[in-house]
Order: structure tokens, then sequence, then C-alpha cells
């Protein structure tokens, strides 16, 4: 027969078995999504540094009105080909027109909103660069970059 001391070591051995059994089983595996976030943060530091760039290289400045081509053709030459990017200007009353084809586009309250209409629920990662225009008056360029679906 096995004694008292040895029935209880069975017994704690049987129980931290069970537990250690029903602790893995409950464990389900979980979606990564940081795969997902990594990229739209990668996209953020890319429109981050393209802005930066646009400053650093006088295209955007205080003295010359901007050129919306060249702003244009700058951002589309550090995209990727799996890329798609577009461009808003803000002005100082906080009017924002989208920069389409070297142009401004009507006036508009967002362009996110029609961004997000036309791409789904598609993330996008977006940067904002807020400079004096050549009129004095502070403005903004925002750009958005996502990855073609």
């Amino acid at each position: 027969m096995i004694g008292k001391k040895g029935y209880m070591y069975f017994i704690e051995i049987i129980f931290a078995v069970l537990i250690v059994a029903l602790l893995f089983s409950g464990m389900k595996p979980t979606l990564n999504s940081n795969l997902d976030n990594s990229v739209v943060l990668n996209n953020e530091y890319m429109a981050f540094d393209i802005l930066r760039t646009l400053n650093e290289f006088d295209i955007i400045n205080d003295y010359e009105p901007e050129d919306w081509g060249l702003i244009e053709d700058f951002v589309s030459g550090f995209t990727e080909t799996y890329q798609e990017f577009d461009l808003d200007y803000c002005s100082s009353s906080n009017v924002c027109h989208p920069i389409n084809d070297g142009a401004l586009g009507s006036a508009g309250e967002n362009n996110l909103d029609n961004l997000k209409a036309n791409f789904g629920k598609q993330d996008l990662a977006s940067a904002q660069l807020v400079y004096r225009s050549s009129g004095g008056n502070w403005s903004s360029i925002r750009l958005y970059i996502w990855d073609k679906v």
C-alpha cells in the first residue's frame, strides 16, 4: 500500500499535469497584425522623409510660389511601383485642396474622406509638412501613401 504522503504526492502531480494541460490547451494562436502595422509604419516614415526632402531641396520654400507639377513629380520619383500616393495643400484658413495632375483641385474640407471612399478600408499612411508660404502665411502639404491592393 502507498502511504498517505505518497498518495498526496501522486495527487499533486496529477493536478499539476492537469493545470499545465489546461493552460496549453486554452491558448489559441492570435492573428499577428504586426506585419500589416509595420507596412503602414514604413509608409509613414517614407512619407515624412519625402516631405522633409522637399524642404531640404528648396522645392518648397518661403520665397517662391509652389510648383505643384514639380512637387508631384518629385514625390512620384521616391515612391515604389507598388505604392500610390495623394497630396493635399492646406492653406492658413484650414481649407484643403487636392493636388492632381500638377494643379490644385477645387476647395474642399478634407480629402481624407475622399481617399477612404475610393480605397475602402485600406490603411493609409500620412505625413504633413507645415511651412511658411511665399505669401508669408502658414500652409501645409499632406502626403498620403498606401500600397496597391
